[in-house]
């Protein structure tokens, strides 16, 4: 057996269910990743793990599912999941595929997802056989029990990998690669609502530190209702109900993204008031008070992620993914976490990363632009 017998298991009481991720990290890029993900998909399907889905990572592949825990339902789940390892190599690798939702296509802008090295079939239908696994579970209210379940689930999905290799995810990847000069690009595709994107290539955070004050200084600006970006596109000048910020990564490239989705027509409106919503930003002077409030809302919010059996299942995977290099700390006072960010990183924070300068932009609608960005 090749994959790593992860010692967590999260013990939830008053539940019959258990959730369960397997985490692999083929040397393939984000498209690549994706038919695997669909040909597992399919694959658990047919070995009638019907809860079953695999989908392409920031890193890797996640494999989850939804399964009781009592005894005669754990021993079906491992039969069924030998099954479905047992079959790898007579699977037929998933075609490439175009995006199917707003969401993705946006990203695949976003991103520029290209591989220079797409893998053929019978080179994918390879690394399909040497896939390992990392298992995390979580659920019921004995610990034994999901230990022995934890263990025998990572027997079936590990014991067929061909040779006993696992590979290497940092040999296959490319260098991430960051766009020279930032592009303004306007697609027009059948959506009902438009949705403009302005994103920035980021440098990875050097430290926990740096990680913090970009989460705090990221909710301060659009990460919450009554951020800066919200007040400046919904309260003044009412061009969208929920725009937001995020950071964001894949494939090693880190990205700051600020998205609005409005009615078609007011795109330009958008563009506009997102210029001046990162232009205000980025010149004022971050509040002890405000950033305090962004910790006190970063430490609930992980208190209710936590919460959810499979929120916290899937953190626990996402370590493993390579996606989260560290679980966010939020312990300790709403004071403690501003005090951990440093000051001076916070304000260098907003100085680098929010000015306007530096961004690129992608609107998805369904007109054509007025010639003021480059049509795809």
């Amino acid at each position: 057996m090749t994959g790593l017998l992860t010692e967590d298991v999260l013990v939830r009481g008053n539940t019959d269910l258990m959730y369960i991720s397997l985490v692999t990290t083929p040397a393939v890029g984000w498209g690549a990743r994706s038919r695997l993900a669909r040909t597992l998909t399919e694959g658990l399907h047919r070995a009638g793990i019907v809860s079953g889905r695999a989908h392409a990572g920031s890193e890797g592949i996640f494999v989850t599912a939804t399964w009781r825990t009592d005894p005669r339902a754990v021993d079906e789940l491992v039969s069924r999941l030998q099954t479905w390892r047992n079959t790898f190599d007579d699977n037929m690798i998933a075609p490439a595929s175009p995006p199917t939702s707003p969401a993705e296509l946006i990203t695949a802008l976003t991103f520029d997802a290209h591989d220079e090295t797409d893998p053929t079939e019978g080179e994918l239908t390879s690394i399909l056989t040497t896939l390992s696994f990392e298992v995390v579970v979580g659920g019921g209210d004995c610990e034994s029990a999901l230990r022995s379940a934890r263990d025998r689930i990572c027997d079936a999905a590990n014991t067929a990998v061909a040779n006993g290799v696992k590979p290497k995810r940092e040999s296959g990847r490319r260098t991430p690669r960051r766009p020279d000069v930032p592009t303004r690009r306007w697609a027009q595709v059948p959506v009902r609502s438009s949705w403009v994107r302005w994103y920035r290539f980021i440098d990875p955070p050097t430290d926990p530190g740096e990680r913090l004050a970009r989460s705090l200084v990221n909710v301060a600006f659009g990460g919450v209702y009554g951020s800066h970006l919200v007040d400046c596109v919904r309260r003044q000048r009412g061009l969208s109900y929920s725009p937001q910020s995020t950071l964001l990564q894949r494939d090693g490239r880190h990205l700051l993204v600020v998205d609005v989705q409005t009615t078609p027509g007011d795109e330009n409106a958008c563009d506009d008031a997102i210029r001046t919503a990162l232009d205000q930003f980025a010149h004022r002077k971050l509040t002890r008070h405000s950033m305090v409030d962004s910790a006190r809302y970063l430490i609930g919010r992980t208190i209710v992620d936590r919460d959810s059996l499979q929120s916290a299942v899937d953190e626990r995977a996402a370590l493993y993914e390579g996606s989260l290099d560290s679980a966010l700390d939020t312990t300790g006072s709403p004071e403690d976490l501003v005090a951990r960010a440093d000051a001076d990183t916070l304000t260098r924070t907003v100085e680098t990363l929010y000015a306007p300068d530096g961004f690129g932009a992608v609107v998805l609608s369904p007109d054509r632009s007025n010639g003021k960005w480059v049509e795809l």
